[in-house]
């Protein structure tokens, strides 16, 4: 029971809900097979990253900066608009909102409003930077910061494959 309950806690802090609900809702020898899905796809990704982590040197200092970040902006995309998160890749986190002819309309809304709120939360969180981090680094790195970091928001509609990616062994 605490082995699984463990498991349980693991799985959802670090697996999307509408991913976990999705594959709780297979019977048991059923396994997830690849599926074509029209979606909206939003990406952000950080402007001066790789100058940013120069600047900050302690590879510690970029996973707090960027745990920080993503904490302060990504989440409202899944909480708030029921974006799925696909990937966080370094500096860019990748939602999507798929979605079949019925709900087409409320998945363009909450893409495009979560877009909105995510830029406004970014420029939050770059403005609040010298504040946050005032007692973590000097004043010269946190103004070369501030002057550096940005973000970009693309947004984009098609079809993707929602499937399993790599080896079927390995993972039990």
């Amino acid at each position: 029971l605490v082995i699984g309950f463990k498991e349980g806690y693991l799985i959802a802090k670090y697996l999307p809900k509408q991913v976990h609900d999705m594959l709780l809702s297979f019977k048991n020898i059923e396994t997830f097979q690849n599926q074509r899905h029209q979606s909206i796809v939003l990406m952000s990704d950080l402007v001066g990253y790789t100058t940013i982590t120069k600047i900050l040197n302690e590879p510690v200092h970029v996973l707090d900066l960027m745990n920080d970040y993503l904490e302060a902006t990504s989440l409202v995309l899944q909480d708030k608009y029921q974006g799925w998160l696909e990937t966080y890749v370094g500096d860019m986190v990748c939602y999507y909102w798929p979605y079949r002819n019925e709900n087409k309309e409320d998945s363009y809304r909450n893409a495009s409003l979560g877009a909105l709120e995510l830029a406004a939360l970014q420029k939050n969180f770059f403005s609040d930077i010298s504040k946050r981090y005032k007692n973590k680094f000097d004043n010269s790195m946190l103004e070369n910061i501030s002057n550096i970091i940005n973000a970009g928001i693309g947004l984009s509609e098609g079809t993707v494959i929602m499937g399993n990616l790599g080896p079927s062994k390995g993972v039990q």
